[in-house]
């Protein structure tokens, strides 16, 4: 029985890293979605207060630590997003 709950306890505890780490549901051309990718892809510590830019080079969000985090593809977005 105890290892029945460990078990459970372990596979609850994996699941939850997934449930927070989860892409938004937003088309990949939304301010929501460019501001997720590019501050993610980054470590926390430089991505959660670095200015993000948009794919335009708009300013999607102001930062407060000097980094920023941008597209690294030159391309324009589609207007239906990428595929």
């Amino acid at each position: 029985m105890l290892i029945r709950s460990l078990i459970f306890a372990f596979v609850v505890f994996i699941l939850s890293f997934n449930l927070l780490a989860r892409e938004p549901y937003s088309p990949h051309n939304s301010a929501k979605w460019q501001i997720w990718a590019y501050s993610t892809a980054a470590p926390s510590f430089l991505g959660d207060q670095a200015t993000i830019l948009g794919g335009d080079g708009d300013v999607l969000r102001e930062g407060t630590n000097g980094w920023t985090c941008q597209a690294g593809n030159p391309r324009p977005y589609p207007e239906k997003g990428w595929k």
